[in-house]
């Protein structure tokens, strides 16, 4: 029996006692001649993205065209980022012509470039330069593919800052202060002093 091809088969998570269902893989590739980019574009990713339980993260990297090519017409990918020059005639515009008309189209296409690139009406395809690409520029594109992500730092920052001022209202109002601006406390104050109760004699009922 020969060996199996782990590529070939999707994990599978159990519910309860008899269900089971398949993971959906949040496939990300890679295609750039620079190893060294290639990872420090992984890196970037792996911080940002945050699979849910019933998803699996996959990112590959391809150093080569023609690696990427066969893995792309494989499997359907989420997001893919390419390098558009090579140094085979062929270029990232070229495959993704190409990738664009088969059945594994890819929900997201980006083409890195260090020149800047002639943009196009293709909806699915951003073009952009390499010096543009940053944690945030990554995250808008994790975004765009519809894959979970993590919250950014300054978003989290405002998260925490808004708890903590929620906290701060709820002890003043324990220990007995208004937290309320001075202007709000003295046009209530005045709005009281204004409204003078009223007896009903014959019900014994006052009423402001």
């Amino acid at each position: 029996m020969g060996q199996s091809n782990t590529d070939q088969w999707t994990l599978s998570v159990f519910h309860g006692l008899y269900n089971v269902r398949t993971k959906q893989i949040v496939r990300i590739v890679i295609v750039d001649d620079s190893k060294t980019y290639a990872i420090r574009l992984k890196h970037m990713i792996m911080r940002i993205v945050q699979v849910q339980d019933f998803q699996s993260l996959e990112i590959k990297t391809f150093l080569k065209l023609s690696d990427a090519e066969k893995y792309l017409h494989r499997f359907k990918c989420t997001l893919v980022f390419v390098d558009n020059i090579f140094p085979c005639r062929s270029t990232g515009l070229m495959m993704v012509d190409d990738l664009l008309r088969s059945e594994q189209c890819p929900t997201k296409v980006v083409v890195m470039s260090g020149d800047s690139l002639s943009v196009d009406d293709k909806p699915l395809v951003t073009k952009i330069q390499k010096k543009l690409i940053n944690i945030e520029t990554v995250r808008a594109f994790v975004i765009h593919a519809g894959i979970s992500h993590r919250l950014s730092r300054r978003k989290l920052h405002t998260i925490k800052r808004k708890l903590h001022t929620v906290k701060l209202t709820q002890s003043e109002w324990s220990l007995g202060k208004d937290p309320r601006p001075l202007r709000v406390r003295q046009m209530t104050r005045v709005i009281s002093d204004d409204i003078q109760p009223v007896k009903d004699d014959k019900f014994g009922i006052v009423w402001f």
